[in-house]
């Protein structure tokens, strides 16, 4: 009887780091495909994910090579892009209501602020983030793969998140007119820090961790051009001011 409760233990050990490991392979492609499939449809624009990997036990995600593009009309390739993201996860809080993570570390982003005539990158985003409702109406001419992806991103959408810092470190932002054509000259641009996200609430959706996080990095990116007017140069001044 012992032996065949060692033997029964032993099986279960080893399923249990069979799972392990299809998870830490396979769930990192899962947040892969999620980012590069549900993330354009949610922004409105165009959104790719070169790699990420999670690893189970140590509750980490890793992202890597990840650009979210401009809205229409802009010049420059893309809006934001960075070389690598960490996130610290309580894996613990995986199945409650509420998905809770530590600690968010976006390092050395490339941020690109391109003016318009009458508004920015930036602002034209984040008012089409601010204007999407809750919930879409499906057209009546929509096609079955764009009404599951619709529904699997309203799904996404919905998730609560308890995010207890998010640090933004190293920025790199590059001003651009889009009279110039996309050319851009690099300000420096302070380190974000945002803490306790959806704490007064008991979480918050990752679209609204977004258009928070967007809107930081309208608050710093305002600051940083109305400090430094003589880096932006008049340019700017002459297609409607530093204002985002």
């Amino acid at each position: 009887m012992k032996k065949v409760l060692t033997v029964s233990l032993i099986l279960f050990l080893l399923v249990l780091v069979a799972i392990v490991m299809m998870v830490n392979s396979f769930g990192g492609k899962l947040i892969q495909k999620v980012v590069n499939v549900s993330g354009p449809a949610a922004l409105g624009v165009p959104v790719s994910l070169e790699k990420a990997d999670f690893h189970l036990l140590r509750g980490n995600v890793f992202l890597k090579g990840l650009k979210v593009g401009n809205p229409e009309g802009f010049k420059t390739d893309n809006l934001f892009e960075l070389d690598s993201l960490e996130v610290d996860l309580d894996t613990r809080a995986l199945l409650s209501g509420v998905v809770h993570i530590r600690k968010i570390i976006v390092d050395a982003p490339k941020i690109t602020y391109e003016r318009g005539l009458t508004s920015s990158n930036l602002s034209d985003l984040l008012d089409s983030l601010e204007a999407k409702p809750g919930a879409e109406e499906k057209p009546s001419d929509e096609t079955e793969a764009e009404s599951t992806s619709k529904e699997d991103t309203a799904k996404e959408s919905s998730t609560k998140v308890l995010i207890d810092e998010l640090a933004i470190t190293g920025a790199r932002l590059k001003v651009s007119l889009t009279v110039a054509q996309g050319l851009s000259a690099p300000v420096p641009l302070p380190p974000i820090i945002l803490k306790d996200i959806g704490k007064e609430s008991n979480g918050v959706t990752f679209m609204e961790v977004i258009r928070m996080v967007l809107r930081a990095i309208v608050g710093s990116v305002t600051g940083v051009l109305k400090g430094s007017a003589a880096l932006v140069g008049d340019g700017v001044m002459a297609v409607g001011g530093v204002g985002v």
